[in-house]
């Protein structure tokens, strides 16, 4: 069952220009949504317009079948989580969650129930009382959430989160979520910049670019299958390289970068679109982790140029005569150093094709 619906989505401002271009999406009952995107791309401002905070320039909203495009937000029945938590500094924990209750003049007896069973959904029973600025980070956010959820609404819609708390602090709220999620099915749209949060938490990601819907899918597809040069270059660790196709046969393709360096690829491992012929243009996408050191002669050669190490893997950047290019090893691999000339193979399995620059 379809839970929202966006028909031709656009917002325009006078300034800034057309920000959300004719977006198309269909978001399930139930589904942890999240729209991932850099600065700019227009997905905060297409969440502001789902809530009703911002008026679409084109376009409808549909809430299951009915259009809420131009109801106020306060007749959309959906909760709201911002950036900055927006809680009132001056009302204790209890009636921050509250609020929205109080708003809607529900029974005083159901107002306690309902906020006692969602500070214990968010794991803050006991706090009721407690004043805002008493509360850590995490604690906050938890308070905008069980305050977004206690109106039990159609759609909760939250606005990257997670972006002032610190990185272990993100990581445990990013499971608090995702088990929250699962307790509450409720219908979740999640809108960051940070694509490992939207790897790790969503059912489904849209990728938007320059207000434009680049590709909808599950994370693995996002992942290992982009559908365009910029989710190719946006997601993970890639290597994007530009090539010509020099032979096509039925099992196979063969690719040629411009320092005259040939690989074989898979030719059923490409995005949507592509033409692969002999003389066409392609990008070769060349995952990270899918490189490795070689002591013989490898694809690629090239000199270390940093070594970044995280524990179980050590990032390199190696300078190349087809341009910088990132890998992943494991640690126990090997240990490069910056200066070292290295070789590297590409598994051919790994390898994806999308459209040239």
């Amino acid at each position: 069952m379809t839970a929202l619906t966006l028909e031709a989505l656009t917002k325009t401002f006078p300034r800034a220009g057309k920000v959300v271009d004719s977006i198309d999406l269909q978001i399930r009952q139930g589904e942890f949504f999240t729209l991932l995107g850099p600065s700019g791309c227009g997905k905060s401002t297409t969440l502001r317009m789902i809530a009703g905070f911002e008026e679409p320039s084109g376009g409808r909203i549909l809430f299951d079948d009915a259009d809420v495009t131009n109801d106020p937000p306060n007749l959309r029945g959906i909760g709201f989580v911002f950036q900055n938590y927006a809680l009132f500094p001056h009302l204790p924990v209890g009636k921050n969650v509250a609020f929205g209750l109080q708003v809607r003049k529900l029974p005083a007896a159901e107002i306690a129930e309902r906020v006692a069973a969602a500070l214990l959904e968010v794991q803050l029973t006991g706090l009721d009382d407690a004043r805002i600025d008493q509360l850590s980070g995490g604690q906050q956010q938890r308070v905008a959430l069980a305050r977004a959820l206690v109106i039990r609404p159609k759609l909760l819609l939250l606005d990257e989160p997670l972006s002032n708390l610190d990185a272990k602090l993100r990581e445990e709220t990013r499971s608090a979520l995702r088990v929250l999620h699962k307790s509450t099915q409720v219908t979740t749209i999640y809108v960051t910049h940070d694509q490992s949060e939207a790897m790790g938490m969503s059912d489904r990601i849209a990728v938007l670019y320059k207000g434009r819907v680049q590709q909808v899918g599950a994370p693995e597809d996002i992942y290992e299958r982009p559908a365009t040069r910029f989710v190719a270059d946006f997601i993970g660790r890639n290597n994007v390289i530009d090539a010509t196709v020099s032979s096509v046969s039925e099992g196979s393709a063969v690719v040629r970068f411009a320092n005259g360096g040939e690989l074989s690829v898979d030719p059923q491992r490409m995005a949507p679109g592509i033409e692969l012929r002999t003389g066409a243009h392609v990008g070769v996408c060349l995952r990270a982790e899918s490189l490795q050191l070689t002591g013989a002669r490898g694809n690629f050669s090239g000199i270390v140029k940093d070594v970044e190490y995280s524990g179980a893997v050590r990032s390199c950047m190696v300078e190349t005569d087809l341009g910088r290019m990132q890998i992943e090893i494991p640690s126990s691999a090997g240990r490069p150093t910056p200066g070292q000339t290295v070789q590297l193979s590409a598994d051919p399995s790994a390898v994806y094709l999308v459209g040239s620059a």
